[in-house]
């Protein structure tokens, strides 16, 4: 049986109940209560989520893995240290070492809570081949930070340590079928300029071969070559001397006749 308290007069949140084992049981109505905390929460939700991007945006990212693991977001912090590796790297190779924030100055700020956290996610990334770089980074920093005593006492060492090692053992296997690969690779580049040197050699020769053969040929064609340029030449020239042609050869015979008709006379009268 249920009634209202004070008759529904008073407080409407409040129900009793009684039953047969003499007992009275007080209801209160949460309803409002637990929509309002659930509002705030999500309230709060949004404005931390809003804090982690500003932090991100900032390149801020101790705060930005440490508000990550504080939200419980697994993804957002494999990404921030992703991004810290690949900035790591790129100083690495503009300036010859990280001078900045590394992945093992984050892992080594964080609490123990947190680091214990931390060695959780990384056992779900190291199932995923495509995390697996970035979680053996993350474990290696772990285990340089803390020593084999300490990590022992997290709670979730033992589970964690036999989720890794297959894992582990399975990528090992990977990358060393990968470096086999690259080695065959460097083989058969080899071999292919070895054999391109070998018949660069032979054409070569065989082109000697028909020089030395058609030797003539060669000649034949450059002399055909710079009498096409001669006639060109002499095309240019060809309208002028067509032009005074007939009259040189006028002037060649009269003037041929005219040096005979004056040597005759001459002759006869010596």
């Amino acid at each position: 049986a249920g009634t209202d308290g004070n008759d529904g007069d008073a407080d409407e949140c409040l129900v009793l109940s009684g039953g047969a084992d003499s007992r009275l049981v007080v209801w209160r109505d949460v309803t409002v209560i637990e929509q309002e905390e659930r509002a705030a929460e999500a309230e709060q939700r949004v404005l931390q989520e809003q804090a982690l991007s500003n932090l991100l945006r900032r390149h801020d990212y101790r705060g930005a893995i440490s508000l990550a693991i504080r939200l419980d977001q697994p993804f957002r912090v494999l990404t921030t240290f992703k991004a810290i590796a690949e900035r790591e790297l790129e100083q690495c190779a503009a300036d010859g070492g990280a001078t900045g924030v590394t992945v093992l100055s984050v892992v080594t700020g964080l609490d123990k809570e947190q680091a214990e956290k931390v060695l959780g996610y990384v056992c779900d990334w190291n199932t995923n081949a495509h995390h697996s770089l970035i979680a053996q980074r993350v474990l290696g920093a772990l285990v340089r930070t803390y020593s084999p005593q300490r990590l022992a006492k997290f709670p979730n060492a033992k589970k964690c340590i036999e989720a890794l090692l297959p894992y582990t053992d399975r990528h090992m296997q990977r990358l060393d079928r990968l470096l086999e690969q690259s080695f065959f690779v460097d083989y058969t580049w080899s071999n292919m300029k070895l054999s391109s040197a070998v018949r660069g050699g032979g054409v070569r020769k065989r082109k000697v071969m028909k020089v030395r053969r058609k030797g003539v040929g060669r000649r034949k064609v450059r002399t055909k070559r710079t009498s096409k340029e001669v006639l060109g030449a002499r095309s240019d020239e060809q309208p002028a001397r067509a032009r005074s042609k007939p009259a040189s050869q006028g002037r060649g015979r009269s003037g041929s006749g005219m040096r005979r008709s004056r040597a005759l006379p001459a002759v006869f009268a010596a």
